[in-house]
């Protein structure tokens, strides 16, 4: 996401990514975003600042999750769009509003649970994405695979 938003804000313009990726001189995202912080430094990209020293911090620091608010926000907006709406909601409503599961997955799922089968889940969200921050779990938040949602 932080790529998308530096080529999007033209910190670092898309044509010049591509060529830079296709003749390697780009080589990995540290670079990326080495070259990023020279030019915001040299250009007037004064929003962005301090999302590139968040980002460019923890990736200093070795984070698997540089962008890390952009995941927490990424978990309230999950949460938010899982059975928010009223149970009579239209099939049409839900399926453009909600984050929902499909009746055959759930009946497989319960299915396969009946029959004694070990059930879990795979994910490549990173935590922050995930499991809500301690003040939204003070607040009754749930981690994301706990969090109820609708079957379609």
């Amino acid at each position: 996401m932080y790529a998308a938003l530096m080529v999007s804000a033209g910190v670092y313009g898309r044509d010049a990514l591509l060529e830079d990726l296709k003749t390697k001189r780009l080589a990995s995202f540290e670079e990326f975003v080495g070259l990023c912080d020279e030019r915001l430094r040299a250009q007037e990209f004064a929003a962005l600042r301090p999302i590139h020293a968040e980002v460019a911090g923890n990736l200093q620091r070795g984070d698997p999750t540089p962008f890390k608010s952009f995941r927490y926000r990424e978990y309230e907006c999950s949460v938010a769009r899982m059975d928010a709406l009223p149970d009579d909601t239209p099939r049409e409503q839900l399926l453009a509003k909600e984050i929902t599961i499909t009746r055959e997955v759930a009946d497989a799922a319960r299915e396969l649970r009946q029959r004694g089968a070990l059930l879990f889940g795979l994910s490549d969200k990173p935590d922050e994405a995930s499991l809500p921050r301690p003040e939204l779990a003070q607040k009754g938040y749930l981690p994301l695979h706990r969090v109820t949602m609708k079957v379609i």
